[in-house]
């Protein structure tokens, strides 16, 4: 406790509870710090530069056996008799099918920076305004509402790194059939 005199001659009392401190200067720490810190680092290219290469790498991969299945599924249907168009059909879906998991390489690589951007600058800030004012009007509902928001905040920024680095595993555990595939069909 500490014993505060003013100079009319008046005792005042206060103590300080730690915890009532935290309660309201964490909350503002960790808003400043996500809007002026974290959401400049994390949102810039250079902070993602490897996952975003080896997107890129992947976009490689995935638009030469796109091109290789149609190429293929052309040559096919140049065959005399109607013997290999089932096949030639089954290349062409399946090229279509590369344009799918290229347009999924391209938004995870766009949602890469994006939502560490949004969760960072602005849900992060907002729910520790909000915090605050759970502080102020003690809704229970609110303060569960706000730490499951984070959660699922963070965790969205965690999804792509978390998903590039599955890639890069089970890449790494079938690398050389998957070289071989596409030799071969850069052969063809």
């Amino acid at each position: 406790m500490i014993k505060l005199e003013l100079e009319n001659g008046i005792d005042i009392m206060k103590s300080f509870d730690y915890k009532t401190i935290l309660k309201w200067i964490l909350p503002i720490l960790i808003c400043l710090s996500s809007f002026c810190m974290v959401a400049q680092k994390t949102s810039t290219p250079k902070f993602h530069e490897q996952s975003i290469q080896y997107l890129d790498e992947k976009r490689n991969t995935v638009m030469t056996l796109a091109a290789s299945s149609a190429a293929i599924s052309t040559a096919i249907t140049i065959l005399p008799g109607d013997t290999g168009t089932p096949i030639a059909n089954g290349l062409a879906d399946l090229s279509s099918k590369f344009l799918l998991v290229l347009g999924a390489i391209y938004l995870e690589k766009y949602a890469l920076t994006l939502t560490c951007m949004v969760t960072f600058k602005y849900i992060i800030p907002i729910l520790c305004l909000a915090w605050l004012a759970n502080n102020v009007i003690k809704w229970d509902w609110l303060r569960i509402v706000c730490i499951k928001i984070g959660i699922m905040a963070v965790a969205m920024c965690l999804i792509v790194p978390c998903s590039v680095k599955l890639s890069k595993t089970i890449e790494a555990t079938y690398e050389t059939s998957i070289q071989e595939t596409i030799d071969h069909a850069n052969n063809i």
